[in-house]
């Protein structure tokens, strides 16, 4: 199985900026992908990131569009912003993934990529099955990947779904991270600490939270 990647890069805002100028997070990148173009080369949103993380002259532009009132922006969820940025994906084999940015460039000293797993989605749909996660896990199981999966605290602690998923993971030799918070934000902590280089969740609440690359399945 070929497990084909959407790498996703976004802006590390400076959230308290934002809060001081009565702008949320959702609103910001509405505003934001509402100035993309309507076919975007892949390369446009490294220049969304690169324009967002220590540009404050960028950020101010942003910020005075938002508060223009010739800018109408419809009310929209977070989820209904994937389809948007897809104009801006670029997608590829994670093998080639994991050769690329993490094999080659070596930035964690490993030689891998490390991938954080929002654990607690694959196991939403009381009717999937453990052979259709061993699949899913077998996609993930590639030379230079290493994976981690991050569950809620007490989430399903006495589901024998959860116990035998666990044991899944350990046998493909990925690891398990127990958070007492929510899974989202501390994926997205830990991409921004840079801890992880990827994190692979269709929750564009991460980005809110300060994700800075995604991984999709497509």
């Amino acid at each position: 199985m070929m497990l084909m990647g959407a790498f996703v890069r976004t802006a590390v805002l400076p959230w308290h900026h934002l809060h001081s100028q009565g702008i949320s997070p959702q609103h910001f990148f509405q505003c934001v992908i509402s100035t993309l173009p309507q076919k975007s080369p892949p390369r446009l949103a490294l220049a969304i990131s690169n324009a967002g993380k220590g540009n404050s002259d960028g950020l101010s532009r942003v910020c005075a569009r938002i508060g223009s009132s010739s800018l109408s922006t419809p009310s929209t969820t977070m989820d209904e912003l994937w389809p948007i940025l897809d104009l801006a994906l670029e997608r590829r084999p994670l093998k080639r993934l994991a050769l690329d940015e993490g094999f080659i460039p070596n930035r964690n000293g490993i030689h891998a990529l490390r991938i954080g797993v929002d654990g607690g989605t694959w196991l939403a749909d009381p009717n999937t099955q453990l052979a259709h996660i061993c699949y899913r896990l077998c996609g993930l199981l590639r030379p230079c990947v290493s994976v981690v999966f991050v569950f809620e605290a007490g989430a399903g602690a006495q589901d024998p779904r959860t116990a035998a998923f666990h044991k899944l993971i350990e046998a493909f030799g990925f690891h398990i991270r127990i958070t007492p918070g929510d899974v989202v934000t501390e994926l997205a902590r830990l991409n921004c600490l840079e801890v992880l280089d990827l994190i692979f969740t269709t929750d564009m609440e991460a980005l809110v939270f300060g994700a800075t690359h995604l991984l999709g399945g497509g």
